[in-house]
């Protein structure tokens, strides 16, 4: 609660910095209801009924898996591309390392991105489903839980993102291919989970729950997971439920991996470390895109870090290169699109680029020759999978783009750049090239048809096919019917043409994506590498024969050039995951026949016993007929009947008669054949009302997707905080803070109170945000309201009202600008045991002003106390008194952060803050002393000075108490230890997380221990009045004595800056992030004792 309490004693909210996010579409919400999830979109609306009933299907299976279902309803957001996801303020500033009292209740909502293929689609909605379910389970359901879960928020990302992971995607080709490459690197050293982290840590997660599945039996993971939710300890959770020490698993995980890897050595080529790359990546970006231009002399690169997009062109003859095209941002906290930039070369000199920008997708024409660009819009597409420009006369590319949910061909007119749809169908067309020299392309798609627009009827989005092929087509015709080139298992991707008759592209069929040829005359293909590696993006060069790739591979991404013969055919056997599943796939297939076989059987079976049935039917009836024709003659009362008066034909009839009590006078009895039951009719009735039930059923299973409802603005809490806190003038509090929101975050509502012990002060906020637009608003009430007890008779108390309307305008997600208008009022009284005897009646003084700001923070948290990054602000406010000019004033500040990776977690974190008060009231500022500080001393000063911050008079209140501003972290002083209207202050600590550092990735059970930091820092600062920085005659040095007509100036020759160092500890103690620190002061040059602090909350 540091950052509330101190923003407390500042008077302004708890977001002095933060990020921000830029919205350029207006979105219009409406949402399809279902049994367990409720889809929200703004367009795409067979997308999102797709995704709801996708999501309703595999409901059962999820929670089977993890044997656990949601309290309520999952909400899914839905979103046509991830620059839209990019627009959201969900989780904005969220911080997931909570403490000091604080509850983050755990969401059972998730955004989703649209990726650009159907097939991405379905494993996305796996995901995202499985770890909204997961971290429900983990860390929410009742209120109790999620209290327990803010605090107890302790399982890696492997075990929580990598379950989820594993049931979306199961053993894939990229975790087998990440793993392979682990064991591979890790040269047999025991690996440490827990040292793996987001996108590693979901696919070593990933690889350890298959290995779990594939060992013990699905049926664990359900085990481990609700074991683990009690304890909230996940090795013991595994090492309980499958009987195994931990150690042993970890041992037993690897070798399963290692052995699967060690067959493939002999067939497979791996990339040698030594050799040099054409390209060295330094730094942790990727690799979207490698192309050569038509006369191949030269390469264009596109690259991709965090979202930040550059493209360089290196000319082939003389190396140099030139970095032609950047555009985006690094989005730290946020997902990003992995898959751009796009390019492709249109003629030896002018090269194709499209991005997205400003929430639009754009097209970037860059001619070499001139060095010169310009942009276009791709209008009514929401993302581009991939495209390719026509090396000819005619002024045309072919798109594969995505909107609202379906992914199409598109032609684009560079003329006008316009795009022409060629296909409206629910399947995937990806990687579209042109042959040369022809109008005809290729691509790859997930179709099971050779015809391009395909009508399909009560589609179903798990009907997509995983298996990519390629197909041919040409612009020129205006048929609908598709060449099918090749018809394989696995995945065919990064189609090249090399001439009109073959084409280059990577396959998976063997397990790992390798480069293969295809003759379209023959339709034959020929594997030409065997890397144990799977390619990601590569280009070849005909004229040299050389080929230019990069692999997936858990190092950073470099760019190899290696020669390849086109001719020369090579062999590889499949991996040990290729050969599992095939053999779990022929398994499947023999279950099925098998099943097939026996139901063929019943069938068969079945209708031999209705004809038997039948044929005793009849049999019975002709028996009866003849017994009604033909009368008893031992019974004079029968009735004789005609044949007239009987329909035969209408009567169902039995074989047998069930009664038993009248079965001697079964032949004599007579029948009532208007109103006779046969068991068959209750039969043939009951499976009627079946029917009936059933059909109704299924009526309710169509039925149940309700909608589409438009989007109402639904409030929830979403953070909670009750905790102790430390003002340096108002003492020991109680600090209460909620935020509650709307789904979207547009619309939040935050509130805040701090009261002392004493309950004679305090201060408490009211803010509303409303984020929904280009520029964001805020409304906010502050009061405070301080007392000021120096006499034992008389008691002055000083209250504030603020109310401020602001703006600020987001340039980037890290930048924006701010207007902060406000009015407020200040109010003294004074209370004392005689009120007659008051001097003075009570004081109101209205103000009006406005405060602008700068605001920079790109700052990532990376732990408890740990954070990457810079984050400052820059202000300038004025306060106008309206009732009194000489009590107007403004203040310009300066806070400057900066968090400097060291080593791994050790962190360099460094602040300059710079202050100044001016106008015709200046204000102090107070420097000294830290945070939340127990035990804290305040050093008062001379009370009856009128220039000083606690000036006491009976008879004149003091204006400089509600607009004081503290300083703090100058360790080793006391709070006030020098003020002025000025105010410097340096403060640099190396803060060494000795749990992180040095467990190596073993799990610590305690919380103390786990979270121990060692801290090592120095503070330097200053305050003084006037405009110039330390004049010669000032606070620190100067002294003045008046007595009568006599005053005397005293120079002490004292040095204004004050300065500390030293060292200390941080940890978490009962659920506190405490600080131990012990600094030694130093004034005038001199090392004074140390002093021991002991304070809780984060540092700056």
């Amino acid at each position: 609660m540091t950052s509330i309490s101190s923003s407390f004693a500042q008077g302004r909210g708890p977001n002095d910095f933060g990020k921000n996010r830029v919205q350029y579409k207006q979105k219009k919400w409406k949402f399809y209801s279902g049994q367990n999830f409720d889809v929200y979109f703004y367009d795409g609306d067979k997308s999102a009924k797709d995704a709801l009933e996708y999501l309703e299907q595999h409901f059962e299976k999820l929670t089977d898996l993890l044997g656990y279902a949601p309290y309520m309803k999952v909400k899914v957001f839905l979103y046509n591309s991830v620059s839209d996801l990019q627009e959201s303020n969900a989780g904005l500033n969220r911080d997931k390392y909570t403490i000091n009292g604080e509850t983050e209740f755990v969401r059972t909502y998730v955004e989703i991105a649209h990726p650009g293929t159907k097939a991405e689609f379905e494993e996305v909605l796996r995901y995202n489903s499985a770890n909204i379910l997961l971290n429900d389970m983990m860390f929410g359901g009742s209120f109790v839980d999620a209290f327990k879960g803010s605090y107890l928020k302790t399982l890696p990302d492997w075990f929580v993102d990598g379950a989820a992971q594993y049931y979306a995607a199961g053993w894939n080709v990229k975790m087998d291919d990440y793993i392979r490459d682990l064991i591979k690197s890790n040269q047999g050293k025991p690996i440490r989970l827990e040292t793996y982290q987001d996108e590693e840590g979901v696919l070593v997660g990933q690889s350890v729950w298959n290995y779990i599945a594939e060992t013990y039996g699905r049926s664990s993971i359900a085990n481990i997971l609700n074991l683990t939710r009690i304890i909230k300890n996940e090795q013991k959770g595994i090492s309980n439920t499958l009987g195994v020490p931990y150690e042993e698993f970890l041992q037993g995980w690897a070798e399963y991996y290692f052995d699967l890897t060690k067959s493939m050595k002999s067939q497979y080529t791996s990339l040698d470390d030594k050799e040099k790359p054409f390209v060295v990546n330094r730094k942790e970006g990727k690799y979207t895109d490698i192309e050569l231009s038509p006369d191949e002399s030269k390469i264009a690169i596109a690259y991709n870090h965090l979202g930040f997009h550059k493209v360089t062109v290196t000319d082939l003859a003389s190396g140099r290169t030139k970095t032609v095209f950047k555009n985006g941002e690094k989005y730290l906290d946020q997902d990003f699109d992995p898959k751009y930039p796009l390019i492709s070369w249109k003629d030896d000199n002018t090269l194709g680029i499209i991005a997205p920008e400003y929430g639009q997708m754009a097209i970037w024409m860059y001619d070499a020759a001139s060095s010169k660009k310009f942009k276009r819009v791709l209008p009514k597409i929401d993302q581009v999978n991939d495209f390719d420009l026509y090396k000819g006369k005619a002024q045309i590319g072919i798109l594969s783009a995505e909107r609202e949910g379906n992914t199409d061909l598109y032609v684009l007119s560079l003329k006008r750049f316009s795009l022409r749809r060629l296909n409206n169908d629910p399947y995937d067309e990806v990687s579209p090239r042109f042959l040369p020299n022809s109008k005809a392309f290729v691509f790859s798609s997930n179709r099971s048809t050779d015809s391009l627009n395909v009508k399909v009827k009560n589609f179903d989005l798990q009907d997509i096919g995983d298996n990519f092929n390629v197909f041919l087509y040409s612009i020129d015709t205006s048929k609908n019917h598709l060449t099918a080139l090749t018809n394989f298992s696995g995945t065919v991707k990064m189609i090249k043409p090399i001439n009109e008759n073959s084409f280059l592209y990577v396959s998976d069929q063997q397990g790992v994506g390798n480069l293969y040829k295809f003759d379209i005359p023959r339709r034959v293909g020929s594997q030409l590498t065997n890397f144990d590696l799977s390619i990601k993006t590569y280009d070849y060069n005909e004229s040299n024969g050389q080929l230019y790739f990069t692999l997936n591979t858990i190092n950073r991404e470099n760019i190899y050039q290696s020669p390849l013969d086109l001719n020369q055919t090579k062999y590889s056997m499949q991996t040990g995951r290729a050969q599992v599943l095939q053999a779990k796939s022929v398994a499947k297939r023999l279950e099925q026949r098998r099943r097939q076989a026996i139901k063929d059987s019943l069938d068969a079976l079945e209708n031999q016993i209705k004809e038997l049935d039948f044929q005793l039917l009849r049999n019975k009836k002709d028996s009866i007929r003849k017994s009604v024709e033909k009368p008893s003659v031992n019974n004079s009362d029968t009735l004789a009947v005609s044949n007239d008066s009987l329909n035969l034909e209408k009567v169902n009839f039995i074989p047998e008669v069930a009664t038993t009590e009248k079965k001697d006078t079964v032949n004599t009895a007579l029948v009532n054949t208007d109103d006779y039951k046969f068991d068959r009719d209750v039969v043939a009735q009951t499976k009627k009302r079946k029917s009936f039930l059933t059909r109704y059923r299924l009526i309710r299973e169509e039925s149940r997707i309700l909608g589409p409802y438009p989007y109402e603005n639904r409030f929830r809490t979403d953070h909670l905080g009750v905790s102790l806190a430390i003002d340096p003038y108002l003492g020991f509090g109680l600090d209460l803070n909620v935020q509650m929101n709307d789904l979207l975050e547009d619309h939040k509502f935050l509130g805040g109170l701090f009261v002392n012990l004493s309950f004679d002060g305090g201060e408490l906020f009211g803010e509303y945000q409303y984020l929904k637009h280009r520029v964001d608003f805020k409304a906010k009430f502050y009061r405070k309201f301080l007392p000021l007890i120096l006499d034992p008779i008389e008691m002055q108390k000083y209250k504030l009202n603020r109310f401020l309307v602001g703006a600020s305008v987001p340039f980037t997600n890290f930048f924006r600008f701010e207007v902060n208008p406000f009015i407020e009022t200040t109010h003294f009284v004074k209370h004392e045991y005689n009120p007659v005897a008051s001097s003075f009646n009570d004081q109101d003084v209205l103000y009006g002003g406005s405060e602008f700001a700068f605001v920079w923070d790109n700052t990532v948290v990376k732990g408890f106390n740990l954070m990457q990054g810079t984050k400052a602000r820059a202000s300038i406010e004025y306060h106008s008194a309206f009732s009194s000019e000489p009590l107007s004033f403004g203040k310009f500040s300066l806070d400057l952060i900066n968090y400097q990776k060291v080593h791994k977690e050790i962190t360099l974190a460094s602040r300059l803050f710079y202050g100044r008060f001016f106008g015709d009231s200046k204000k102090p500022f107070l420097l000294g002393g830290v945070d939340n500080w127990i035990g804290s001393r305040t050093d008062l000063g001379n009370t009856e000075d009128p220039s000083q911050p606690f000036y006491y008079n009976s008879e004149h209140p003091n204006n400089n108490l509600l607009f004081m501003e503290y300083v703090m972290g100058l360790r080793g002083f006391d709070y006030n230890a020098i003020n002025g209207s000025n105010v410097i202050l340096f403060s640099t600590e190396l803060r060494l997380p000795l749990g992180l550092y040095f467990s190596k990735g073993q799990r610590i059970e305690s919380n103390f221990f786990r979270n121990l930091q060692f801290v090592g820092f120095v503070d330097v600062g200053s305050a003084w009045n006037g405009s110039a920085f330390w004049p010669s005659e000032n606070t620190i040095n100067m002294e003045e004595i008046e007595s009568g007509s006599i005053k005397v100036k005293i120079k002490k020759f004292q040095t204004p800056w004050l300065s500390s160092y030293g060292v200390g500890f941080r940890s978490a103690v009962l659920g506190y992030h405490t600080k131990l620190d012990v600094a030694w002061p130093v004034e005038s040059y001199k090392v004074q004792k140390p002093r021991v602090t002991v304070s809780f909350g984060y540092d700056f």
